[in-house]
Formats: structure tokens, C-alpha cells, sequence
């Protein structure tokens, strides 16, 4: 399906640190995760980017017309 990098930094060489992920998935079997030092091509974007405010109110009308139309 594809692939997503989380940069963790401020690390020292062999130096630990927890850090937690949340995952919300649908319809997936499987998911692998693993600790790499390189970045491979195809990754996908994990979080939708946000919404404009014309692409807000646009959204918000068609609501309003499909339920009270």
C-alpha cells in the first residue's frame, strides 16, 4: 500500500528514547514498522493536510443542502 518516515531526532549514537504512534486503519491486514537510516521513494501521506477555509464552507453548504435540501 505504502510507506511512512517519522523523523526522530536529537538522538546521541546508541542513545534510547520512547515515542508512541497512532495508527487509525481500515480494511488492512497487516503493518509493519522498523527503524531505518535512509528514506526509500513512494511514501504516502499519512495525515490529510488541512482543509482551506473556501474548501470548509464549500463542504459545510453541500452538508446543508444533502440533509436539508
Amino acid at each position: 500500500m505504502g510507506k511512512k518516515y517519522i523523523e526522530i531526532t536529537q538522538n546521541d549514537k546508541d542513545e534510547k528514547q520512547p515515542f508512541e504512534m497512532f495508527f487509525k486503519l481500515n480494511d488492512v491486514s497487516y503493518y509493519k514498522t522498523s527503524i531505518t537510516d535512509k528514506v526509500d521513494e513512494g511514501e504516502i501521506e499519512l495525515l490529510p493536510k488541512d482543509l482551506t477555509k473556501p474548501e470548509i464552507i464549500l463542504g459545510t453548504a453541500l452538508a446543508f443542502l444533502f440533509f436539508w435540501g
